[in-house]
């Protein structure tokens, strides 16, 4: 094992690009289920509502000396009808079912099989992550964070197995891993943001960095080679 980072290390400060740290302790990001009375449901950060909840939020942050980030996320595939209004299937990146349990009213059911996104669904994606930065600027945010690992739109795009399609973001280990310059589109506001794009590998979840070629072995993904 490694030497054990001493404690004067630990609680001295820290440069994250043009931001100050008190000390190198993050709380990582964590996801709450009960945006509104039902008890269930991730909270949104898309309208003026939301941003003015938020505002308050990141304002007794600041006031107590902290910072606090914002983790955008796209669920895709791993959603279900119920959720949306007007009864609409979820959209993914092929019509694959994601097999995965989804926090309803009354409950948990599983997925559906979603529809395939089609370009336009991909740029609107796209522009929604660009709106929700935006909203998180405005909201007085020091910085956001794109969900990039666990079994949501991200990965479901990188892995052969929710990804069947045939055009620019689909095939290739490098096609599959294109939309991994979405968040560089969209999480560019202006304004004070940093932004960090997460490939995580988890043990519950499909893998991360490594995905499985057709002949079922693993091989990495450089994704500095990715257009």
């Amino acid at each position: 094992m490694g030497k054990l980072l001493h404690t004067p290390v630990l609680l001295s400060p820290y440069t994250l690009g043009d931001l100050q740290l008190k000390n190198r302790i993050v709380m990582a990001p964590l996801t709450r289920t009960r945006a509104d009375h039902q008890g269930y449901g991730a909270p949104g950060i898309y309208s003026e509502e939301q941003r003015a909840g938020w505002e308050r939020i990141a304002d007794r942050v600041h006031r107590a000396g902290g910072l606090i980030f914002v983790q955008l996320w796209h669920p895709g595939a791993v959603s279900h009808r119920s959720l949306y209004a007007d009864g609409r299937m979820p959209l993914g990146p092929s019509a694959v079912n994601p097999e995965q349990l989804i926090h309803v009213e009354g409950g948990r059911v599983m997925s559906e099989t979603p529809g395939e996104m089609s370009l336009q669904d991909i740029e609107q994606a796209v522009k929604d992550f660009r709106h929700a930065a935006q909203v998180a600027r405005d909201a007085g945010f020091d910085g956001i964070q794109i969900q990039g690992g666990f079994v949501y739109l991200f990965q479901q795009f990188l892995h052969e197995v929710t990804n069947r399609r045939t055009d620019q973001y689909g095939g290739s280990m490098e096609n599959r891993a294109r939309m991994r310059r979405w968040p560089h589109r969209a999480g560019k506001p202006g304004g004070r943001h940093r932004l960090a794009f997460p490939l995580r590998r988890n043990p519950s979840s499909w893998p991360a960095f490594y995905l499985p070629a057709s002949n079922g072995r693993e091989r990495p993904i450089d994704l500095r080679r990715v257009g």
